[in-house]
């Protein structure tokens, strides 16, 4: 998996520029929806997408997903359906063009505001499902053809609507894209936490985080990205993690641009430091529970390592009666992100901290092979 960003969500018409700015913050991928000249990316003809992949090479950028609106309407009539079929041969335009089949689409079904009384019940109604797979079979056969990765969001449906869309098209390399912010609040991630985690991670083929789950000062959904990251990882997600902002107020000093940004740096924090282990585990709550006698006088550690070693950090500063007072890393970025991150000091090289006298236990947690070295020095 991957870090992307739907590029039309800072807001800016200018689409060099828009690319200038997500290259400066470090991604390598881009999404695209809206705004590209002024349009939607799948009505682009073939010379606007060639100008557009010369931007996208000028800023080495690469398209994470094409985030269409593809049959993004409730059980439409027969003149809308012959519109979509339309739009999705400008997305196979642009998907020839961009070298991405990975698309964002819909499927015919949104009760969530058309029709209430529905939502969250297409798996339950074989007739429904019936008729939202005749409709959608002539885009799915085209989409089929051409190789396109389908990834359904549930926007205006529930992912249990989307799965159960998905067990009957049965067609392994679609998904779901899976918008945490819009189902968070529901009941089936409520009930049980853990196994939502753990099902959607492992239906998912691209992730979109939005605004509201991330800056404090807007938060209606309170989704631990760490966690959902981690589970993602261990459930070998290959697409990308999208940030789809939603939120522009510059009244309030937070437009598009900023707001990206913000969600940007709260998925970076968060990414997966360590190779992806089990996961059921990495979906389980943190849970610390512990009083400690010396809480006001703590163990401090330096943790020397930041691939698995950037977990343990970050737990450390949240573990009762252990401080942590600085990392060490050989590759100067790991250790100054980590260090930059958790607010303590950081070095590439171990010995200033052996001679520190506040530094009361070394935690060498380097690749193996390299365990005795650093612990032997730190027992010297």
């Amino acid at each position: 998996m991957f870090p992307s960003i739907f590029s039309d969500e800072l807001r800016i018409d200018d689409i060099d520029q828009t690319l200038k700015i997500i290259s400066g913050w470090g991604y390598e991928y881009v999404d695209f929806r809206a705004r590209v000249f002024g349009k939607g990316i799948e009505f682009l003809d073939q010379d606007e997408l060639k100008q557009l992949k010369g931007v996208l090479g000028k800023y080495n950028l690469k398209v994470g997903a094409l985030q269409t609106s593809l049959a993004k309407v409730h059980l439409p009539d027969s003149e809308r359906q012959a519109a979509e079929a339309q739009k999705l041969e400008g997305m196979i335009r642009a998907a020839d063009v961009l070298d991405c089949r990975l698309a964002r689409v819909f499927n015919f079904w949104q009760p969530q505001h058309a029709a209430p009384e529905l939502h969250d019940q297409l798996q339950n109604r074989e007739d429904m499902l019936e008729q939202v797979l005749e409709m959608f079979e002539p885009l799915a056969k085209r989409g089929k053809e051409a190789g396109m990765l389908f990834g359904f969001e549930n926007c205006g449906q529930s992912p249990r609507e989307v799965l159960a869309l998905l067990d009957a098209l049965d067609e392994p390399t679609w998904g779901l894209a899976w918008d945490l912010h819009d189902d968070w609040n529901f009941p089936p991630r409520k009930e049980n936490e853990v196994e939502y985690l753990i099902e959607l991670a492992q239906r998912c083929n691209m992730v979109h985080c939005k605004a509201k789950s991330v800056i404090p000062s807007i938060i209606n959904a309170h989704v631990p990205w760490d966690r959902v990251l981690a589970t993602c990882a261990a459930a070998g997600l290959k697409g990308p993690v999208s940030v789809e902002t939603h939120h522009h107020d510059p009244e309030n000093d937070l437009n598009g641009e900023k707001a990206s940004k913000a969600c940007y740096d709260h998925i970076k924090k968060n990414w997966p430091s360590a190779a992806p282990g089990d996961i059921r585990e990495a979906a389980k709550p943190i849970v610390i529970d512990v009083k400690r006698d010396w809480e006001d006088n703590p163990v401090n550690f330096v943790i020397v390592g930041m691939g698995m070693g950037r977990n343990r950090a970050r737990s450390m500063v949240k573990t009762p009666g252990c401080k942590l007072v600085g990392i060490c890393d050989l590759k100067e970025d790991l250790a100054k992100e980590a260090g930059d991150e958790l607010g303590v000091p950081w070095t590439t090289e171990v010995t200033p901290w052996l001679s520190d006298e506040k530094v009361d236990v070394v935690f060498v947690v380097t690749p193996t092979g390299n365990h005795g070295d650093v612990a032997i020095q730190a027992m010297r």
